[in-house]
């Protein structure tokens, strides 16, 4: 089968996909691993911001026109020289490794985004390699397997599966596998690990080098599936970021501002979407926008450690606030549409609640002389379905309700403390 030609033209999953991750500035490729790739655009030694987004820019640009690898270069030749960015390798190695791995990555979950609404229908996915020379000698053995989409081996093993990899998948249906007289695979090859050492991560003390177990014929930090973490809860990619060194959680959450414009376009045909019904039907639920670097320390010196950077809610509560706008008394419907827009910016404080506690987003109302507030409760248990629908618990940051007040009651002390912005 021959080379997936990925940059050649756009693809909106893939666009979608991309656009939808967290700059977070790192020294040292390894610094992190696994699922916090399917949400976060990280190149290795850059550090400053600045330079980190317009590597950004440069690489949505080419995935977004349907460019190709010459296209990005002149690109990453403007950039370099606008920063004067020392980077590490030759120019053909570093523009193909930044080129292939982001291209890549975000094309194959834009395909298990596709697999996914079509499974009902075409169950089975198909793992092939462009067959050449250079296929390594793993994935040569799983060239034409054929599984259920929603067996396990999938979790670690759906392409890509490593630096440089050019393998892919295929969706099949029953008829189709009959039709090319296909075989189902009556189980998964066995997975077998192998040690590897992460040299990144050594002790300073000690001088020890960590190692972790890798699936054999897979790259280290490449076992997980960037589909199934992309389209999965937000909530496990904010827990990693609080497990992060304090500057660089704060230098990732100060860029969180950008993907206010991904969240909204996603949330408010939801929250429309949501207008039609009258109870919830699958737990779902949706990324509302980031704690500020600011919140998570006040929040912190309160003793209220955030479990995750996140802030979420679930289709329940929508449903609820989308009834209790209709009373004059609660948020107005566009307001609960544009919700994003507000926690990414669009607030003018965030106070939090002594008496009850909660963060308190407050906003300005077009057209009436009251406040808005947005509560949102702090590490609060919610029940959640995960990338295989079963139903777990996890602990996140809801927005759970809000209402319209009189601003001179959110100024009440001894109720309300401001820990970011002004009232």
């Amino acid at each position: 089968m021959p080379e997936v030609k990925i940059g050649s033209v756009p693809f909106q999953e893939a666009i979608d996909h991309f656009q939808g991750k967290l700059k977070i500035p790192t020294e040292h490729w390894d610094d992190m691993l696994g699922t916090i790739h399917a949400k976060a655009f990280t190149i290795a030694g850059a550090t400053k911001a600045d330079l980190l987004t317009d590597i950004f820019n440069d690489v949505n640009e080419v995935l977004s026109n349907g460019g190709t690898i010459t296209d990005y270069r002149k690109l990453f030749d403007k950039t370099v020289n606008k920063h004067g960015w020392p980077y590490k390798g030759n120019r053909g190695w570093r523009t193909r490794v930044i080129y292939d791995t982001n291209l890549r990555t975000s094309h194959m979950a834009g395909k298990w985004s596709q697999f996914q609404r079509v499974k009902q229908t075409r169950p089975f996915l198909q793992y092939f390699t462009v067959g050449d020379e250079r296929v390594r000698p793993e994935h040569r053995e799983w060239h034409h397997l054929v599984l259920h989409i929603d067996d396990p081996w999938w979790q670690t093993h759906y392409p890509p599966n490593g630096w440089g990899c050019r393998c892919g998948a295929r969706s099949l249906s029953p008829r189709q596998i009959r039709k090319e007289k296909l075989q189902i695979a009556e189980q998964a090859p066995a997975i077998q690990t192998t040690d590897r050492l992460i040299l990144g991560k050594s002790d300073k003390q000690t001088g020890e080098i960590p190692v972790i177990q890798v699936p054999k014929g897979i790259d280290t930090g490449w076992n997980y599936n960037v589909g199934q973490a992309w389209l999965g809860p937000d909530i496990a990619f904010g827990e990693k970021l609080m497990a992060m060194p304090n500057a660089m959680r704060t230098a990732a959450l100060n860029n969180a501002k950008d993907l206010t414009q991904h969240l909204q376009k996603d949330f408010a045909p939801w929250v429309t979407k949501l207008e039609q019904r009258s109870k919830p039907l699958n737990n779902e639920i949706k990324t509302v926008g980031y704690l500020s670097p600011k919140v998570i320390d006040e929040l912190i010196r309160r003793d209220q450690v955030p479990s995750t950077a996140v802030i979420t809610t679930t289709d329940k509560d929508i449903i609820h606030m989308i009834r209790e706008a209709k009373d004059g008394r609660h948020i107005p419907l566009d307001q609960i549409r544009a919700m994003p827009t507000t926690i990414g910016g669009g607030h003018s404080a965030v106070l939090w609640d002594k008496r009850d506690p909660a963060l308190v987003y407050v906003f300005d109302v077009p057209g009436d002389d009251r406040t808005a507030k947005a509560i949102i409760r702090v590490n609060y248990k919610i029940k959640v379905r995960d990338a295989n629908g079963k139903r777990q618990q996890v602990q996140t940051n809801t927005l759970r309700t809000g209402g319209l007040v009189q601003l001179q009651n959110l100024k009440e002390r001894e109720v309300y403390e401001v820990i970011d912005g002004e009232l």
